[in-house]
């Protein structure tokens, strides 16, 4: 009938409308672009990694990186989805997004991009170097608590993978000028700690710095393949930095796996240094060797009141 007929061109059209999918973007940040730098293409890609336009990034944008040498850091200012996060990722010749097929390709494009630091404060957000040191940052011997990564405010489903954080010492000890942080999960908020909820951190070379991973208010957190080296200070008494390869306060559920953890002065894995706290860890996996010549190192620390459990 008539009113039959309408009703199935009516559903059809739902259909369609239903069936249209919602079309992911790439963008491009090339420090040696030279048109009109808005991201649109390497031509026309942003200069420097703290230009990139978050305000026009949604879930499953893509934002590939040229290698070389950017002064700015990624703040980070748009959300992604679960399952279909906003990524960040140095380019790579055999990327598809990324790579040697998309338009005005340079081969120098595939090299490790150096960047200032990263901070985050959005969900389903992915930092990707690419490849093994793919993006790299230089730790300041700085006072305070300088970091490599930080966040400013609760995240959830955070990936940062194939970053190297560089220093302040080498492989032999330095006098550290403050509590430096490869990796800081801390942002107080005014009463709390913001909570980082289902965060990934894998593949990383973390070396150098004071505290290499610090988190307070961390959950559902995996710490795997990564590389912690060389975390350590020399300075008489200590006043600035007590070495530990991972501080951690009320952080739960958290599976530290398949990590390599070289060249220690201190503590390894230390839990509820500021007294008792919510802690839940599984331990498995990792290859711990050769700590620092003349050092007192450890595995797993716990200090304070009740805490755990851990299981190794």
């Amino acid at each position: 009938t008539p009113n039959m007929k309408g009703l199935k061109i009516v559903g059809l059209i739902l259909l369609a409308t239903v069936a249209i999918p919602s079309w992911s973007a790439t963008k491009f940040v090339n420090n040696s672009a030279t048109g009109s730098n808005n991201g649109t293409s390497w031509a026309n890609a942003w200069t420097n990694v703290s230009s990139i336009g978050w305000s026009g990034l949604s879930a499953g944008d893509v934002v590939c990186v040229a290698g070389g040498t950017y002064s700015g850091s990624i703040k980070t200012g748009a959300n992604g989805a679960s399952g279909n996060p906003i990524t960040i990722r140095r380019a790579a010749a055999a990327d598809a997004a990324c790579g040697s097929s998309t338009a005005g390709w340079n081969s120098s494009f595939d090299a490790q991009a150096v960047i200032s630091g990263i901070t985050l404060a959005n969900n389903y957000v992915t930092i990707d170097g690419a490849s093994s040191n793919g993006f790299k940052i230089n730790l300041a011997n700085a006072s305070g608590s300088p970091s490599g990564i930080g966040v400013s405010a609760p995240t959830n489903g955070v990936v940062l993978r194939y970053i190297e954080v560089s220093g302040p010492c080498g492989t032999t000890a330095c006098n550290q000028n403050g509590d430096s942080r490869s990796i800081d999960l801390n942002s107080w908020n005014g009463s709390s700690y913001n909570l980082q909820n289902n965060m990934t951190i894998q593949y990383n070379n973390l070396h150098g710095s004071c505290t290499i991973l610090w988190s307070d208010n961390s959950t559902n957190l995996v710490i795997e393949h990564n590389r912690f080296a060389d975390s350590a200070d020399s300075t008489p008494g200590n006043p600035n930095c007590h070495p530990n390869v991972v501080a951690a306060q009320d952080s739960t559920n958290v599976a530290f796996r398949y990590n390599e953890v070289t060249n220690w002065q201190v503590e390894g894995i230390m839990t509820c240094p500021n007294g008792g706290c919510s802690s839940s860890w599984d331990i498995y996996g990792n290859l711990w060797h050769d700590p620092m010549a003349g050092s007192y190192p450890r595995v797993l620390e716990a200090q304070g009141n009740t805490n755990g459990p851990y299981r190794v």
